[in-house]
C-alpha cells in the first residue's frame, strides 16, 4: 500500500510540474519545472525497477537523468544556452492566460479520469485493467495530451521544443506498462530518447532568432525560397 501511495504522489508531482511548465511565461522558470518534471518521471522507472525486480529500469532511470535532467537543459546548445543566446521573452500564446490555465487544468484532471474510464479500449489486456498499470497508462496519455496541447497553442520555439519533450515523456511512460517486467522495455525506452532531435530543434530556434529577432514560429511563414 505504501509503495502505491508513493507512486500516486509521483503522478501528482508529474502533473503539477507539467502544468506550471506550460503556463509560466518565463523561460528559465519553465525550464526548471521541466527539469523537476523529468526527474519525478524518472523516479517512476525506479518504482517499477524495485517492485517488479527489473534492473534494466534502473538503467532507464540513469539515462533519463543524463539526457533530460542534465544534457537537454545544461549542455552547450541546450535549453539554458538557447535562452541566454537569444535573450528573448516568450512569445504570447494563442490563448489568454486564464483560458489556457482553465483548459490545462481541465485536460489534466479530466484526461486522468477519461483515460481511466476508456483504458480497456485503448489497451485491451487484463494487465492494463489492474493497478498500477491502469493509473500509469492514464498518466501517460494525459502527459501526451498536455504536450500536444502545448504544441498546438504555443507559437514560441522554446515552448515548442518543450512540448515535444513532454510528448516523448508520455510515450516513454506508456512503454513502461506494455511489458514492464521485460528488460527489452527499458532498452526500447532508452533507444527512443529524443535528445538528438531536441538539440537540432534548439539550433533551428537560435537561427530563427538570428533571422527575425524573435522566437515566434509563426514568422517562419515569411521565409522565401
Amino acid at each position: 500500500m505504501t509503495n502505491e501511495i508513493l507512486l500516486e504522489d509521483l503522478y501528482v508531482g508529474v502533473l503539477l510540474t507539467l502544468i506550471f511548465l506550460i503556463v509560466i511565461r518565463k523561460y528559465r522558470v519553465s525550464i526548471w519545472f521541466y527539469i523537476t518534471h523529468s526527474f519525478l518521471l524518472s523516479l517512476i522507472y525506479v518504482w517499477y525497477a524495485y517492485n517488479l525486480n527489473n534492473p534494466m529500469m534502473y538503467l532507464w532511470f540513469f539515462t533519463t537523468i543524463l539526457s533530460q535532467v542534465v544534457l537537454i537543459p545544461f549542455a552547450p546548445g541546450g535549453l539554458f544556452y538557447t535562452v541566454k543566446k537569444c535573450n528573448a521573452t516568450e512569445v504570447r500564446p494563442i490563448l489568454p492566460f486564464g483560458v489556457s490555465l482553465a483548459f490545462i487544468a481541465l485536460l489534466a484532471v479530466g484526461g486522468w479520469e477519461f483515460f481511466h474510464y476508456i483504458i480497456a479500449a485503448v489497451a485491451p489486456t487484463p494487465e492494463a485493467a489492474l493497478e498500477p498499470a491502469r493509473s500509469n497508462l492514464a498518466i501517460a496519455f494525459t502527459i501526451f495530451s498536455l504536450g500536444l496541447y502545448t504544441l498546438l497553442t504555443r507559437k514560441d520555439a522554446v515552448k515548442t521544443v518543450l512540448a515535444l519533450c513532454i510528448m516523448g515523456n508520455g510515450i516513454d511512460v506508456t512503454l513502461v506498462d506494455l511489458t514492464p517486467a521485460m528488460a527489452e522495455t527499458a532498452v526500447l525506452g532508452i533507444l527512443t530518447d529524443v535528445i538528438l532531435s531536441v538539440f537540432i530543434l534548439l539550433y533551428l530556434s537560435r537561427r530563427i532568432y538570428e533571422k527575425f529577432g524573435s522566437l515566434d514560429t509563426m514568422k517562419l511563414s515569411e521565409l522565401k525560397y
